[in-house]
C-alpha cells in the first residue's frame, strides 16, 4: 500500500506501518453494569426520547392550527 504513495502520503503510512506484534494486550472490557444503572440509563433513554416526539407533536400541531 506505501509502495504506490508519493511524498508525505507515503512518509505517513510508513511511519504507521506495524513493524512486529504488540507486546502489550488487548485492552479489557469495563465490567457489566448493575440492573437497576441499566435501568435507569434506558428510562432516561426513553423519556429523553418521548419528550422530543412531544415537541415535534406541538410544533406540527401549532403550524396547523395557523393555516
Amino acid at each position: 500500500m506505501a509502495c504506490s504513495a508519493d511524498g508525505l502520503e507515503r512518509k505517513f503510512m510508513m511511519e504507521s506501518l506495524v513493524k512486529s506484534p504488540s507486546t502489550t494486550s488487548p485492552c479489557t472490557m469495563p465490567p457489566p453494569y448493575k440492573p437497576q444503572i441499566l435501568q435507569d440509563f434506558y428510562r432516561k433513554q426513553s423519556n429523553a426520547a418521548r419528550q422530543v416526539e412531544k415537541w415535534e407533536n406541538g410544533f406540527w400541531e401549532s403550524l396547523n392550527k395557523k393555516q
